[in-house]
């Protein structure tokens, strides 16, 4: 990766407790998210845990092995599709974004895998063609730093309006 500028270090989360035994605690509900072979779809999990899951705020969490976090990330890659319920709402796509560029800022320059980053350039482009405005557009604001962040010449490389993202099916 040469494009992620080495000034822009950062503190990038809030600690949060350790999970243990392959699970992670969001909204004072604890439950399996095994690195190992994640379960991104839930259905019997509250939709909030569902979206906290989706949202990657555990890449800052200092207790989490770091081969963890991208196990998680490749995981998720490899298996949640393009349109998922959940995973591919807009909010949970602007937070998960952002959250994966500062984690990538945290890493040494250079060892960020170019799958990421592909997966980086669809989820804003994705971003940029689904804003949200169900519930009084009350989520709109929150785009535009990942959209912002991850555009061409702001520190993302591989991102660009060159992405054709399938839509994701209306409900």
């Amino acid at each position: 990766m040469t494009g992620l500028r080495a000034d822009l270090r950062h503190e990038p989360f809030l600690a949060t407790p350790a999970p243990e035994d392959g699970c992670i605690r969001f909204l004072n509900a604890e439950r399996a998210l095994d690195p190992g072979s994640p379960d991104w779809v839930q259905a019997d999990a509250p939709k909030l845990w569902r979206y906290n899951a989706h949202y990657f705020d555990y890449l800052g969490w200092p207790g989490v092995d770091p081969a963890d976090k991208a196990a998680l990330i490749d995981d998720w890659i490899r298996t949640v599709p393009v349109g998922a319920t959940d995973a591919w709402e807009p909010y949970p796509v602007s937070l998960r974004v952002v959250n994966w560029l500062k984690y990538a800022l945290s890493l040494p320059p250079g060892s960020v895998p170019d799958g990421w980053l592909r997966s980086l350039a669809h989820q804003a482009a994705a971003l940029e063609g689904d804003l949200e405005y169900h519930l009084l557009a009350n989520h709109l604001p929150s785009p535009a730093p990942a959209s912002t962040a991850s555009r061409p010449g702001a520190g993302c490389p591989g991102a660009s309006t060159s992405c054709s993202p399938r839509p994701r099916p209306r409900s």
